[in-house]
């Protein structure tokens, strides 16, 4: 009984001997069929060359691309060997910025680089403005100096056909004999005051100026002209602002066009439907 044991001992025994060198076998070739795969797939892949391969850079993908990265190109060299932006490395040499003298060859520089802007010019108040009598610009010889008083007094104090050859004669001397009308406001106010009379004198004078220049109906839209029943307050603003038109030089720097009330005040719509039902044809609208 005891022999019968044994030998079935040794059956079991060889045949744990025998598993474990099938296992064994097998596990070696899978691993040399992996170091195989492996070996294949390097000899597959071709070189690069390291002078074409940059540097590798992610960025995040834009929002709604995914939550991955995204390569980055890599920036080209600057022909010089400095990148983009390095300083001393601009266009024309060290420290010279683009868009100046050379920057670029055959580059001329601009007439003003720095073109100061034109400031606008302030009026002041009208309560801050006094009149006054000014002197005879150089424009203005003796004989039109000399001419000029005899006009004024036929124009404020006579009236007339003289008083109207008067004003035609000022409009015809232009903006540079204004400067004298302008001077007579204090004179008027002084003698006549504001009230009829003087307000007659001045109005004249007004009117004269308005077909002179044009500035306060059209830059200051002061359209209301001086009449014989005008408010004091409306007709001293008035008078202030022609002083300052003088004063400051406006009249020589900045002339403009005389306001006509017949063709500047005139809406051109309801001219348009008055004028539809008159006359025939298409005047009458057919």
């Amino acid at each position: 009984m005891h022999e019968e044991f044994g030998h079935a001992g040794q059956r079991y025994h060889r045949k744990d001997n025998s598993n474990a060198l099938l296992i064994g076998s097998i596990a070696a070739l899978a691993v040399a069929a992996i170091l195989i795969f492996v070996l294949m797939g390097q000899d597959d892949e071709t070189p690069e060359d390291p002078a074409k391969k940059g540097p590798k850079t992610t960025a995040q993908n834009p929002a709604g691309t995914g939550t991955g990265t995204m390569p980055i190109q890599p920036t080209p060299l600057d022909p010089s060997g400095a990148m983009p932006g390095a300083p001393g490395k601009l266009p024309g040499g060290p420290g010279v910025v683009p868009g100046t003298p050379g920057a670029n060859p055959g580059a001329t520089a601009p007439d003003n680089p720095n073109p100061t802007p034109k400031k606008r010019r302030t009026r002041p108040r009208v309560s801050q403005i006094e009149l006054k009598k000014f002197d005879w610009p150089d424009e203005v010889d003796a004989a039109t100096r000399a001419a000029a008083e005899e006009h004024l007094e036929n124009m404020v104090e006579i009236g007339g056909r003289d008083g109207r050859d008067a004003e035609d004669w000022f409009r015809a001397q232009g903006r540079k004999i204004c400067g004298r009308l302008i001077s007579e406001f204090p004179v008027i106010i002084e003698r006549y005051g504001m009230e009829r009379q003087g307000m007659m004198r001045l109005m004249v004078i007004d009117r004269v100026l308005s077909t002179i220049d044009g500035t306060l109906e059209r830059e200051w839209k002061s359209r209301q002209r001086i009449h014989h029943v005008s408010d004091p307050k409306i007709a001293m603003a008035r008078l202030k602002r022609w002083t300052y038109w003088w004063e400051s030089g406006l009249w020589k720097d900045t002339p403009v066009k005389p306001w006509d009330p017949r063709e500047d005040e005139v809406d051109p719509e309801a001219a348009k439907k008055d004028d539809a039902g008159r006359g025939f044809g298409k005047r009458a609208g057919k």
